[in-house]
């Protein structure tokens, strides 16, 4: 089960709690964790242990619930919420069509 979001200017987000790996795209280690918010086939908000800079490409390891995802995407915002906690807005880059499936499952508006 799962909650949607719209607004005109967006396509319709699906408010998961999707456990994450990620980290720049130029490193090979996945260094941050968290968790994929109010994810949607363009982008999600992840809450994180770790900051990564805007603008910064990043790749993600995402387990949208039973499925795995790879995906590569693009810092949009970052800002501390305190605590060592941070938010992170990403925008996907070159999503896959299994990627965007998967998504669409839980953006449906039989979710």
């Amino acid at each position: 089960m799962c909650a949607q979001r719209s607004d005109k200017r967006h396509l319709p987000r699906a408010n998961v709690e999707w456990e994450v790996l990620l980290g720049e795209l130029c490193y090979p280690v996945l260094r941050a964790r968290g968790w994929a918010q109010e994810v949607n086939p363009r982008g999600c908000k992840v809450l994180s242990d770790e900051t990564i800079d805007k603008g910064e490409a990043v790749r993600i390891l995402m387990a949208a619930g039973s499925k795995l995802m790879h995906v590569k995407g693009r810092v949009i915002h970052a800002s501390c919420l305190g605590d060592g906690e941070f938010e992170l807005g990403v925008s996907f880059e070159g999503m896959s069509d299994r990627n965007i499936a998967i998504i669409g499952k839980y953006t449906s508006k039989d979710c």
